[in-house]
């Protein structure tokens, strides 16, 4: 049952992800859509998404569906940081090794302000658009 609300929810991630690597807007915009997406998604389906943290690393399915959905959205910030600029490519200072980044400190700040309610949901949506700006350096 759980394992249905996961690959549901999952579903919805992997679809806002997949836009959010083909956004034609500025990186920007882009980015700024992507956390207000991201904010939305964890006020609608905080819950699940807990559940699939806290059980990803015991039920191999939930772990699978979750990495899979973490993986297009690393894709995605990676295609967003390359077009702001920042280079392709291995290592630290590449757009793929700080999307990873990203991606989990993302997903752990939106785990703890889920737990919280709504003021800390905006709050980590801004500040996760803050981190994105300044190493897509946009600001």
């Amino acid at each position: 049952m759980v394992s249905g609300l996961v690959a549901r929810t999952v579903a919805a991630l992997q679809q806002k992800s997949r836009h959010a690597a083909h956004d034609p807007a500025e990186p920007r915009e882009a980015i700024e859509t992507v956390m207000s997406r991201t904010r939305a998604l964890w006020q609608e389906h905080g819950l699940v998404m807990q559940a699939a943290t806290d059980l990803g690393r015991s039920v191999p399915e939930i772990g699978v569906l979750w990495t899979q959905a973490a993986e297009i959205f690393i894709e995605a910030i990676t295609r967003i940081l390359q077009r702001a600029g920042v280079p392709a490519g291995d290592g630290p200072h590449a757009a793929a090794s700080p999307a990873r980044a990203l991606c989990w400190m993302i997903e752990r700040t939106f785990y703890r302000a889920s737990q919280a309610g709504d003021d800390e949901l905006e709050q980590a949506a801004a500040t996760c658009l803050e981190v994105w700006l300044r190493t897509a350096r946009l600001v």
